[in-house]
């Protein structure tokens, strides 16, 4: 979960950039769904999908106004700015993990949780080892999982810097059965 110290610092980092997110800013607690006012206009469809899990979200002026435990906060921003506010939060060495899948969204949580700790996580409890595990990935929010894993596959749909890497890529995108059709191919 995040401190009250971080949700201030990431507040402050979000008030820092020269133009404020264009669709809103969420904040998810295990059992609510928070909406941080002025913040632009989240779309109605992801709202009404978001209450079907949550209920009606609460709404608040400010991050440091959130009085329960926050698992993520999700900020939306364009494309350039959401590649600047992730850099300007490395750079300012907030004590927070901001990532982004490439398409505006940042996705800012506590220090250590992504996508790699989970199932770092979730091999201790099975017995098993990052050479068992193949995982698929599509966006930078995934490049701490497929630097784990003995066989990391992107998707031919995913963001242009994943494929300097070198990782295979699936057979086809996420559209059209992509990771099914590659894993039955490794099987």
């Amino acid at each position: 979960m995040m401190t009250q110290e971080q949700l201030s610092s990431l507040q402050h980092e979000i008030d820092r950039m020269s133009v404020k997110p264009h669709g809103g800013i969420l904040v998810f607690s295990p059992d609510e769904l928070l909406v941080v006012r002025n913040y632009g206009s989240i779309p109605s469809g992801f709202l009404t999908m978001m209450a079907s899990l949550y209920g009606e979200p609460r709404f608040v002026d400010s991050l440091m106004q959130v009085d329960v435990p926050v698992m993520k906060v999700t900020v939306f921003w364009t494309l350039a700015e959401s590649e600047t506010f992730v850099t300007q939060v490395r750079q300012n060495q907030a004590d927070v993990h901001a990532t982004t899948p490439g398409n505006g969204v940042v996705d800012i949580m506590a220090p250590g949780v992504n996508k790699a700790a989970s199932l770092q996580r979730l091999l201790a409890t099975l017995g098993g080892t990052p050479a068992e595990l193949a995982v698929f990935g599509d966006g930078m929010n995934d490049l701490e999982m497929l630097a784990i894993a003995e066989r990391p596959i992107i998707m031919p749909n995913a963001d242009q810097r994943l494929f300097a890497s070198g990782y295979a890529i699936a057979v086809a995108d996420n559209n059209h059965d992509g990771v099914l059709r590659t894993w039955q191919e490794l099987i």
